[in-house]
């Protein structure tokens, strides 16, 4: 049986956020599946899942892996947010969440009328019934839980 440790929990939680990324933006720039703002929060918590995770490999390792950890939670907790605007249990955002470059007025215009339209209460993708939101409550939420537990329970 494979003995846990900090550092094999650090790298599992590195492999799942990097997977979850990876799908992200292979949805994007080859599936055209454009990310909402709140898309984008989801990939935040995932970049920084791996950067709590790297961090547990130089200093205080159980620490870093619950930090990781936590903030795998919390990713879950934004796509169960996320999903909830989805279904129209809650209502989202109520202003234009578009970034913008800057420059003149006829350069932010130009920007604005290229920008694709996304919502976040309009699901692109579905999978068994459940939009990669839905997928990512229970994805990074029960991998969150189980690594955080499994730190916490690591004796030294």
């Amino acid at each position: 049986m494979l003995k846990l440790s900090h550092s094999r929990i650090a790298l599992g939680l590195i492999l799942a956020s990097a997977v979850a990324l990876g799908y992200a933006l292979y949805s994007q720039y080859f599936q055209n599946f454009h990310p909402c703002e709140l898309c984008m929060f989801q990939r935040y918590g995932f970049v920084t899942v791996i950067a709590l995770a790297l961090l547990s490999f130089v200093k205080e390792p159980k620490l870093f892996v619950s930090l990781s950890s936590i903030a795998l939670i919390i990713t879950g907790l934004i796509a169960a947010y996320h999903f909830g605007i989805e279904q129209k249990w809650w209502i989202g955002f109520q202003t234009c969440s578009s970034p913008s470059k800057g420059g003149s007025t006829d350069d932010l215009l130009a920007e604005i009328m290229a920008a694709p339209v996304v919502r976040c209460d309009e699901a692109t993708w579905f999978f068994l019934g459940l939009s990669m939101a839905g997928w990512n409550v229970f994805y990074s939420t029960v991998l969150g839980l189980a690594a955080l537990v499994s730190n916490l329970r690591i004796k030294k």
